[in-house]
């Protein structure tokens, strides 16, 4: 649903695969979920991302994720320019769009 957030994925993830899952993915970033309707395939920085709802991420009413191998700059913490919701969801609408 729209109004579920990424860190309701994260649970669900965790809860299906155990809690190794969750600590090589946002602990150790070991493994990135990426964002594959990207140009790209861009890594998701789900410590920044996960109260965000999956509308607001563009990932509502569909995305597609999957889950890989870190590169050595995500491992370190470099992002680069990546921010979520820059091309897709409701991060991408300007802020007086979304004022009622």
């Amino acid at each position: 649903e729209g109004d579920d957030t990424l860190q309701d994925v994260l649970h669900w993830l965790g809860g299906t695969s155990g809690t190794v899952f969750l600590e090589k993915l946002c602990v150790s970033r070991q493994w990135s979920l990426m964002d594959t309707n990207r140009h790209g395939k861009v890594p998701i920085d789900c410590q920044a991302n996960c109260r965000k709802t999956l509308q607001h991420l563009g990932f509502w009413p569909s995305g597609r994720l999957e889950l890989r191998p870190s590169t050595p700059e995500w491992i370190e913490g470099s992002s680069g320019n990546i921010e979520m919701g820059a091309s897709r969801g409701l991060g991408s609408a300007p802020s007086e769009t979304l004022s009622v």
